[in-house]
């Protein structure tokens, strides 16, 4: 949904989807109230707050289709996530008074009287709501649209909630069971279950939900591939709404390539990521020493050491100099989701592990929390100029 030609086929598609909402929200709490159904009524008034979620689409396109300006440089999309949010409460308030009526029915039943009408208008919702959740089924798959995914899944818990309606009805028309009241109380709980799954779609991204595992390997592996390119590390997705993505990268090169050579490196992986995946990019370049064999040297040695202390912990942003009989070395580490130890501990197990066997590196460590770089921790007796000026 991330151009005009797809906000107006969304805008149509809710127009229709507002009709049907509205025929079938009169029909069943016409006749729920008729017949005293709470169950009924409750399914009717589920159907009634999706005329809701329908304005609030609307009006998400609305604003989703207006020109950046200054103050919202990067465009409005997010309100799609707004919106989706907002759907998901107005579905908990309707689960909520749901329950607290069903519950009034129970402590104080009352015995309803059932026509085959009703029925009738409970399999024509059925039909109606199996065709819904096909077609926006098939949307979601095409757009990856939020706003789609939250009606896709309300189309389906409506249909739930009134196979279940229909299930109790035809049980007290055939046999006179009248469970209207608990298959309420059933009503009310899936109501407040999709309105909970509904609205955690929508915080998470406002949130700002990263991309998955395979996700970011997949661009690391597209930007290690390219020529030139010696490694990447620090990729950062920034999501301002469906189909506007931002990437920034940092790649390591030979630190004997020329600006002009770096700059063409950084702009060949910018281009291939806004074709690739439709998003623009900032590629930041760092240099890496990979023709110096004791420098090398000097590299594998702490990464073979930093793996012996945590083998998911990936080293980079490496550069070493020596200065007389002493390496004075710098190195970045990133650390895995779930890692308790503070930033203090793991730079004092790495640097024990690495001055046991090489007493003469000087170490200068980062510990990077996915987007978040601690300070720098550095021997005492090294100066932090030596350590953060030559590669």
């Amino acid at each position: 949904m991330g151009n005009t030609q797809h906000r107006k086929q969304i805008g149509l598609l809710l127009l229709v989807y507002t009709v049907i909402k509205v025929l079938l929200s009169g029909g069943k709490m016409g006749l729920g109230y008729w017949f005293g159904s709470v169950a009924v009524v409750g399914d009717g008034l589920h159907d009634l707050t999706d005329i809701g979620s329908s304005f609030m689409i609307a009006l998400s396109l609305y604003m989703m289709g207006k020109p950046v300006n200054r103050e919202h440089p990067f465009g409005q999309a997010r309100i799609e996530y707004v919106a989706t949010s907002v759907i998901g409460v107005i579905i908990l308030l309707a689960g909520f008074g749901v329950g607290a009526e069903a519950l009034h029915r129970i402590m104080y039943p009352q015995y309803l009287v059932i026509e085959p009408v009703l029925i009738a208008v409970l399999v024509l919702s059925l039909a109606v709501q199996m065709g819904l959740i096909l077609f926006f089924r098939r949307l979601k798959i095409r757009d990856g649209s939020d706003i789609l995914a939250a009606l896709t899944a309300d189309a389906a818990s409506d249909f739930l909630m009134t196979a279940g309606v229909l299930l109790a009805v035809g049980a007290q028309y055939i046999g006179g069971w009248q469970i209207d009241e608990y298959t309420g109380v059933l009503v009310s709980l899936a109501l407040l279950y999709t309105g909970m799954k509904v609205l955690y779609m929508g915080v998470d991204k406002l949130l700002g939900k990263g991309i998955s595992l395979a996700e970011e390997q997949e661009i690391l592996a597209v930007v290690t591939n390219m020529p030139g390119v010696e490694g990447a590390h620090d990729l950062i997705v920034h999501d301002y709404g469906p189909g506007l993505r931002f990437l920034s990268i940092h790649i390591e090169v030979d630190s004997r390539m020329n600006l002009l050579e770096a700059h063409h490196v950084a702009d060949s992986i910018e281009r291939r990521l806004r074709d690739k995946y439709k998003a623009q990019s900032l590629v930041h370049v760092d240099p890496r020493n990979i023709s110096n064999p004791a420098t090398l040297a000097v590299e594998n040695n702490v990464r073979r050491l930093v793996a012996q202390v945590n083998p998911r912990w990936d080293v980079h942003d490496f550069f070493a100099t020596k200065q007389g009989d002493i390496w004075a070395v710098h190195f970045d580490i990133s650390v895995e989701d779930g890692t308790r130890d503070d930033d203090e501990t793991i730079y004092r197990q790495v640097r024990e592990m690495i001055h046991a066997r090489y007493p003469e590196y000087k170490l200068s460590i980062v510990v990077d929390r996915h987007y978040v770089t601690g300070r720098i921790m550095h021997d005492e007796d090294v100066a932090p100029e030596n350590l953060t000026n030559s590669r």
